[in-house]
Order: structure tokens, then C-alpha cells, then sequence
């Protein structure tokens, strides 16, 4: 599998505002704008599947210039 961001972020790219995540972003108000900005999905692709090894692996290896990364069924798992 390849992975990537909808924007290609390269992988090493550290968050804005480093490795914490931003108070204002509760997981329910959602009050951060720069946390609710949706894109399209480009054709040919899918948000990945949770499995042990693509947390292992991928999100806790890489950052994506994000602070949280969200797979299928919806769940934000946190980057490295």
C-alpha cells in the first residue's frame, strides 16, 4: 500500500504546531478551523483500514504535517 495526505504532505513534515495536539480541538466542537476543512477524495482512492501493523508502522512512524490521523470507521489515532 501507498500512503498519503490529500494535499501530499510529505511524511516527515512536522505539525504546525508541533507534536500537541491543539487545545481548542476537543474532538466534539471541532472549533479549530484548520481541523474542518474537508477535501475530496481523489478518484482511485479509500481511507485506510485499521490494522496493528499500519499504527505501528505508518502513524506512529510519520507525522504528515498532522497532529491526528483518521481511518476507516472514523477513529483519530495520534502521530508521532
Amino acid at each position: 500500500f501507498l500512503y498519503a495526505r490529500i494535499d501530499f504532505t510529505p511524511p516527515h513534515t512536522i505539525p504546525e504546531n508541533g507534536f500537541i495536539v491543539p487545545k481548542q480541538y476537543d474532538s466534539r466542537g471541532k472549533t479549530d478551523s484548520k481541523v474542518t476543512v474537508w477535501n475530496r477524495m481523489p478518484a482511485g482512492w479509500e481511507v485506510a483500514k485499521h490494522t496493528e501493523a499500519l499504527i505501528e508502522q505508518v502513524i506512529k512512524r510519520f507525522s504528515f504535517g498532522t497532529n491526528c490521523i483518521v481511518l476507516a470507521g472514523g477513529k483519530a489515532y495520534q502521530t508521532c
